[in-house]
């Protein structure tokens, strides 16, 4: 009798579902290969309008966490693994969030002590 290790009970994550997390902005991929021709407001317009789907992401795998745990906690058809993966993707959002305001605080700061 043949048995199934564990591992191959929980399956692979979907990349598709995480590629959006780890592209590059347009604008700034146009910029990367030499210029985009477009204002410094436009980019300025994208920039927030890039951080806003951002946030918006975060608060959707948030929800989605959420979601799952309470399907889970009501005895709902939804495995352990994957009320896990749920907040674990969640949480991963949320660090990559602080980290990049971080950075960006930093930035903000480093600038504003700038002697001209």
């Amino acid at each position: 009798m043949e048995s199934i290790s564990p591992i191959a009970k929980i399956g692979t994550p979907n990349l598709r579902e995480l590629q959006p997390a780890f592209q590059m902005p347009d604008f700034l991929e146009e910029q990367k290969k030499g210029g985009s021709g477009q204002a410094p407001g436009d980019i300025i317009g994208n920039f927030g309008d890039m951080l806003k789907q951002q946030m918006d992401d975060l608060n959707h795998l948030s929800q989605n966490a959420q979601k799952a745990i309470e399907t889970y906690a009501s005895g709902g058809d939804i495995e352990v693994h994957n009320v896990v993966l749920a907040l674990e993707k969640s949480g991963m959002a949320m660090q990559l969030a602080v980290q990049v305001r971080n950075k960006v605080l930093a930035a903000y700061q480093e600038l504003n002590h700038m002697q001209i």
